[in-house]
């Protein structure tokens, strides 16, 4: 999303509740939103989004949540969700080194010994 330092622009100082709403009209707006069921309820998911909020998730853990879970009610679906998301974004976040950026972090490791 081009426009998300704009979107979430004082997203950290907004009470829980105001953040989980505008996380779920953001992620409404996505272009490649999934559907919602039909037994969907708006304030489920708003509860569910909350709660990934107070459990400290940064907004792109629980927009990949959201796309994830498809089962608002259950709590353990919402957090199996949460849990996959981050990973994966942890995942895809994480720096990929080259082979000698890895040898010089396992000298530095082994304070400065080499070691096979």
């Amino acid at each position: 999303m081009d426009d998300e330092p704009a979107l979430f622009d004082g997203y950290d100082s907004m009470a829980p509740a105001a953040q989980a709403e505008r996380v779920f009209q953001a992620w409404r707006a996505t272009p490649d939103c999934r559907p919602l069921l039909s037994t969907t309820r708006h304030d489920t998911i708003i509860k569910r989004i909350k709660e990934g909020i107070e459990a400290g998730f940064p907004y792109e853990t629980i927009i990949g949540a959201l796309e994830r879970c498809w089962k608002w009610s259950s709590r353990r679906a919402w957090e199996t969700a949460l849990d996959i998301s981050r990973r994966e974004t942890q995942a895809a976040t994480e720096p990929v080194l080259s082979d000698s950026q890895r040898q010089l972090m396992r000298i530095s490791q082994n304070d400065g010994r080499l070691s096979r």
